[in-house]
Order: structure tokens, then sequence, then C-alpha cells
């Protein structure tokens, strides 16, 4: 027996079990609301803690990354300087010690094990084709899966509501595409991960992430003209062709298809619900004494009939779906401030009450979470998290901040060449990929808060982990 568990160890099954595992369940971003709210810190603890074990003799001596965890610290250090202005000071030192565990910890063990980032990757693409599948079941009326969550009609599935499901569509788009196009032959399986990527992102209907998409689309083209001027991948002028075509046919497909299903499925709800509607107006009619008739020689008694039922039209419905478009569309016609401020207000005023935290108290901060917008629904925290950290935390919060989210760019030239140095179509996307997510990270960061979970924090610490890993590579002569 401890020679066949000596076995498993050395060949490494559990370590990949276990982390897989572990990533697809952190990925899932609202199980923490359809299970429980500690669910990912349970997680961790079951799964990464036994791979944190049965590799950490392995790590070595690599006091070289220590210095990438500076602004790790530098945030953490914010975090425990604002508490003590905050009214909630054990609040903050709980959030200071989940920060430390995700951004130090955590983030250490991938940065010196860096082979283990790229096998956690996978978990990126499990994560993806299991969001798709459950969209399926959802269109097949499995409403307990997935189904529309928003009332512009976003949907979402039971492991990623709204907003956290685009992020698992966005984070495999680029490694995907990229082989696409550097393949002489085309490969089914990047096919399917492009169509399921993003299909996903339609589903959600998250602005961020569709204009991400957009982006990754540059980046890509970018990328493949540079390979292209340096002699590195001259794919075939057909595949090309046909790459940009299975593209193009994604897109729009993806497109037509959300729209399609999301207008039948909101149609038929704002059926229902002007029935029911109608019903109860019928009912209160009824009710309703009669009013005896102006002519003495006759009582009438009122007519009661139904009220006619109102249903949005497919046009007004695809309307309230364009959530990108309706954001550019004002923003043309009203400017960037008045087009945002109409657009989305909400958002605005968050931005407003960021601001005039920040000028009341710009140096130190009152403690995270503490700057919050008062809604219909209640006080929500700033969706901007360069305002929100340094209302929160202060200069230092923010420059921490901007320190994670911009520090990998000094190592860029370097990186650049040691992909490029290689041969291997499927390495240089995944090192591609993890440069279009570090790149994702601060722009998504622009509109949703800062967070202290593990959810938000994954793709960041295995994007870098890849890049910080290729840095570190000898380089080779490029091949021509």
């Amino acid at each position: 027996m401890k020679t066949q568990l000596n076995y498993i160890r050395d060949n490494g099954i559990v370590t990949e079990v276990f982390l897989l595992i572990w990533v697809v369940l952190i990925v899932s971003a609202d199980l923490k609301i359809t299970m429980f709210n500690k669910v990912h810190w349970v997680v961790s603890l079951l799964f990464l803690l036994p791979v944190f074990l049965l590799n950490y003799k392995k790590m070595g001596n690599n006091k070289s990354v220590v210095s990438l965890l500076i602004p790790s610290i530098l945030l953490i250090s914010s975090i425990l300087i604002s508490s003590f202005y905050s009214q909630n000071y054990l609040y903050d030192f709980f959030q200071a010690g989940k920060v430390a565990v995700i951004l130090i910890i955590c983030y250490l063990f991938f940065l010196v094990r860096s082979e283990l980032a790229h096998l956690a990757f996978k978990g990126f693409i499990i994560s993806a084709y299991m969001n798709v599948i459950i969209l399926v079941l959802g269109v097949l009326s499995f409403t307990q899966l997935a189904s529309i969550m928003t009332l512009d009609g976003r949907w979402g599935t039971f492991l990623n509501y709204p907003g956290s499901l685009s992020k698992v569509g966005v984070v495999v788009y680029v490694y995907a595409a990229f082989q696409l196009f550097n393949r002489t032959a085309l490969s089914i399986s990047n096919i399917m991960l492009l169509i399921a990527s993003v299909f996903i992102v339609y589903f959600d209907g998250s602005r961020t992430s569709e204009i991400s998409l957009l982006l990754g689309t540059i980046f890509l083209f970018i990328i493949l003209l540079v390979e292209y001027m340096k002699n590195i991948s001259r794919p075939k002028f057909s595949s090309m062709v046909v790459s940009v075509l299975v593209l193009a046919l994604v897109f729009s497909v993806a497109k037509v298809s959300v729209d399609k299903i999301t207008l039948s499925i909101e149609t038929k709800r704002a059926i229902e619900l002007a029935k029911i509607e109608a019903a109860k107006e019928a009912e209160l009619a009824k009710q309703k004494p009669v009013q005896p008739s102006t002519d003495s020689n006759s009582v009438k008694q009122e007519e009661v009939s139904t009220p006619p039922i109102e249903v949005p039209t497919s046009d007004e419905l695809k309307q309230s779906n364009d959530r990108t478009g309706s954001v550019f569309a004002s923003i043309s016609t009203n400017g960037i401030l008045a087009g945002i401020a109409s657009s989305d207000p909400i958002r605005f005023q968050m931005i407003i009450t960021a601001v005039d935290a920040i000028v009341s108290h710009p140096w130190i901060g009152q403690g995270i979470g503490t700057t919050k917008y008062q809604t219909a629904s209640g006080p929500i925290v700033v969706h901007n998290a360069y305002l929100q950290t340094w209302a929160d935390l202060g200069i230092l919060g923010l420059l921490a901040l901007l320190g994670l989210y911009f520090g990998w760019m000094l190592k860029l030239p370097t990186v650049m060449r040691n992909i490029q140095s290689s041969m291997n179509v499927k390495e240089r996307s995944l090192y591609y990929n993890s440069i279009f997510i570090l790149l994702y990270m601060p722009f998504s960061a622009l509109f949703h808060p800062l967070s202290t979970e593990w959810s938000e924090w994954i793709m960041f610490i295995i994007a870098s982990a890849i890049y910080w890993g290729c840095a570190k590579r000898k380089e080779v002569p490029v091949h021509g």
C-alpha cells in the first residue's frame, strides 16, 4: 500500500485531481450564495492544502519571487493602518488576514511552482465547458440550473450569477482564438472552447466583458501581426481566412442565438405577468360597489371587462437587453460624463460618493468596505476598485493595488522575447492568454469593487504565476 501511495504521489495524480477540483469550485463564484458564504475557504482547506503539503518540499530556495509580494504586503498594511480609523476594526483585521492567505501564501506558492499554475489553467477550461452545458440545460427549462436573473435579460447559473459568469468566458478567449489562428488544420477542441467563451459572455450580458472580448480581439490581431513580422508564425493564407470566418460566425451566431432565446423567454414572461395583472384588475373591478345610474327610470350595473394585455414589443425587449450598445449610444449623444450618468446613474453616483470620501480623507482612509452608496435596496460598496480602495484604504492602498495590477509590465519585453522563442503554439497561446488576463483584471476593476475573496483573485494568481514563470525562463534563439 505504501508503495502504491508513493507511486501516485510521485506521478502527481493526487496533485492534479485536487488542484483541478479546487480551481473549478473557486471559479464558481456564486457557490457563496447557492451553498454557504464560506464555501471557498472550506474548499481551499480540503483541496488546496493537500496540494501544498504534497509539493512544498519541492519549492526550493526562490528568494527572487519574494519581491513580487511587496504590493500584497503594502495592501495588507494599508488595511491594518486604516482600521485604526474604522468603526469596526475587528472586521478590518479579519479582511487583512484573508488577503494575506490569498495574496501572500497562495500567491507565493504558485509563483514558486509555476508549473502548477499551468495545470490549474485547465480548471478554467473545464469551468467554461461546465457553465455552457448548464446554460443549455437552463434553456431547456432546467431553471434551477440556469435562467434569466435580471430585469434586462441577463443569464446566470447556480455556479455563477450575471457578472461573475462572463469572467469564465473571458479568461479562455485568447487561448482558444490564438491556437485557432495558428493551426494549418482547424482544431475542433479550439473551436468548441471559443464558442463556449463567446456564448458565456453574451448570455451574461456584462458590458465590461463584452468590451473585453473586443479588446481581446484587438490584442489577438496585434500579437498575430507581431509574430508574422518577426517570422515566428506564418500560417497558410487559407487557414487564416477560414479562421476569420469561424470567428465571425461564432460572434454572429452567439449574438443572434442569445437575443432570440432571451426575447422568447422575456416575451413569455411579459405575457404571463400581464395576464396576472389583468386578472387582478378584473377581480378588483368585480368587487367595486355598483354606482346608481343617472337615469332615474332604470338602474344599470356597470359592465366588468378584462383590461387589455399590454406586452412589450420585441424591439423594446431587444433594446433593453443591448446594455453595451445603449452605453455607447448615450455617450455619443450626450458626451462622456453625461452619457455615463444617463446610461448608468447608480454607478455614476457611486463615483461621486467615492470622490467625496477621498477628498474628506485622502491619506489613510476609514476602513475597508466603508465607502458605500445608498440605493433603494440598501447601501452597496463603490463599483470601482481604484476609487473604492483610495477612499477606504488611503493613498497607500491605492499604490499597492496599482502595483499588483501593473507591476508585471516592467518585465513585459523579456516575457515577449521568451514567448516568441517557443515553437510550441499551445505554450505561446497560454502565455499570451496570461498577459490578456493581466490586462483584463485592471480594466474590470474600473467597474467592480475590491474583494477579499478567492473567486475574485484566482484568475490573477494563476495568470500572474504563468507570466512570471515565463519571465524566469532562459532565452533561446528565436526560430525562423
